[in-house]
């Protein structure tokens, strides 16, 4: 939970940053791509089990 809940947590205190920093964007949006693809194969690996 911690995880998934980290990333929110950064884009709320750098919203403004967020702006002026599209890089900053981009690699908080694939941070968080890939933890939703990550614990898609954790449910499709318990889902297999």
């Amino acid at each position: 939970e911690i995880t998934l809940i980290f990333p929110f947590i950064i884009s709320n205190n750098m919203i403004e940053m967020l702006y002026l920093n599209p890089l900053l964007l981009m690699f908080i949006m694939c941070l968080i791509w890939g933890l939703y693809i990550e614990w898609m194969n954790n449910a499709l690996e318990w889902i297999n089990l």
